[in-house]
């Protein structure tokens, strides 16, 4: 959800001009952008506080690295280059590892092996 959030946030001006995506609540003006980031930040901060704490610090560093990746890398550079399909694809591989590091606690092969 903070992802998503994220997404949305730099995505308005552009989300403005596509009929599928001009009546969502922030292009809209339903909802601020300060509503917006403070609820990304708060499940971010929180999702990777609870995974640390009752996961594995490994854990929540994918998933906090997975959402940097797709919000400060995949979702600007899908405007400039064609080559954001592959960082689309890390970031599409990187919830198995998180399950993988969530049930045993390392990154061995076989992880490598489910991501893809």
């Amino acid at each position: 959800a903070a992802a998503n959030s994220i997404n949305q946030i730099l995505e308005v001006p552009f989300d403005s001009q596509m009929s599928r995506t001009k009546n969502r609540v922030l292009v809209r003006g339903q909802l601020s952008t300060l509503h917006a980031a403070t609820f990304a930040a708060v499940l971010a901060g929180t999702g990777t506080a609870l995974l640390w704490t009752l996961v594995n610090p490994l854990t929540a560093m994918l998933s906090l690295g997975n959402l940097v990746l797709y919000t400060s890398i995949y979702t600007p550079m899908k405007r400039y280059s064609i080559a954001n399909t592959w960082v689309g694809s890390v970031v599409g591989a990187v919830p198995p590892l998180i399950g993988w590091t969530a049930a045993t606690g390392s990154l061995d092969p076989g992880a490598f092996v489910l991501a893809g």
